[in-house]
């Protein structure tokens, strides 16, 4: 699997950054005067400018490895976007993206923290422990940051799930963010993060976040599409750094998924 790689900060890139989201529409001019519009598909992307500075010799290497490994602008790789949620339906937990073992139940309408009704109750009935996940395609043995706002009127805890790591929280009456980070060890082409309650647990969730990085950051709602984007191209004939000094290398990106 080709993927942009994270720098020893344990980030995808550096801010500032832009991300540009283009949409073009067909119109059509008809002998009466009348004019039909449609969404052009065939017309969407979405474009990244990464500034990079401060980067030492092995992490520009690795940049460097895979422009050539994709022969520059030729094939695609994948990104996972820095400004976005690597979940779907971060809003909708009963989506089927969100695999739910037999005895959780969940359930929609719940007030959540900023005074909507975006929340979810889930509830274990079981009389073992039950798991809410996503698979998504990225790399094992990135850094991942998995959160979610959470509460418990009853007092259960919750467990964070980022791949075989496992961190117990445990839940008041209010609203708290938590979250887990980390690596995770191993090698693989699909990272699993998710929730998990023991017998009996009832919790509210809101908002469930997953990102490559070191922390929570703003939250993204997410919808059909999270921040996986398996294929991203170089819009760029070559690469130009800029040695600033010894390890001290800069350089401007620029890529593009066209999926």
């Amino acid at each position: 699997m080709l993927v942009f790689p994270q720098l020893l900060s344990g980030a995808n890139t550096q801010y500032p950054l832009v991300r540009t989201d283009v949409f073009r529409t067909a119109l059509n001019s008809l002998a009466d005067g009348r004019e039909v519009k449609y969404a052009d598909a065939g017309g969407v992307a979405t474009r990244w400018e990464l500034r990079l500075e401060g980067l030492t010799n092995g992490e520009w290497a690795e940049i460097a490895a895979l422009y050539q490994a994709v022969e520059g602008r030729l094939r695609t790789f994948t990104l996972l976007d820095p400004m976005s949620n690597l979940f779907e339906w971060s809003e909708a937990l009963i989506q089927p993206e969100w695999m739910k073992d037999p005895m959780l139940a969940v359930a929609a309408g719940v007030a959540d923290p900023f005074g909507g009704a975006a929340a979810f109750q889930v509830v274990n009935a079981g009389q073992a422990d039950q798991m809410l996940r996503q698979v998504i395609a990225g790399p094992t043995g990135f850094q991942y940051c998995c959160s979610v706002w959470a509460r418990s009127v009853g007092g259960s805890n919750l467990t964070l799930v980022r791949g075989g790591e496992r961190q117990v929280v445990a839940l008041g009456v209010d609203w708290q963010r938590v979250f887990t980070s980390g690596m995770s060890g191993g090698s693989g082409d699909t990272f699993t993060a998710g929730f998990e309650l023991g017998p009996g647990a009832a919790v509210d969730l809101f908002g469930p976040q997953l990102e490559a990085q070191l922390a929570p950051g703003a939250y993204w709602k997410s919808a059909d599409h999270g921040g996986v984007y398996p294929k991203v191209r170089f819009e760029d004939d070559g690469l130009d750094v800029t040695a600033r000094d010894v390890q001290v290398n800069a350089g401007v990106l620029r890529l593009v998924s066209v999926e």
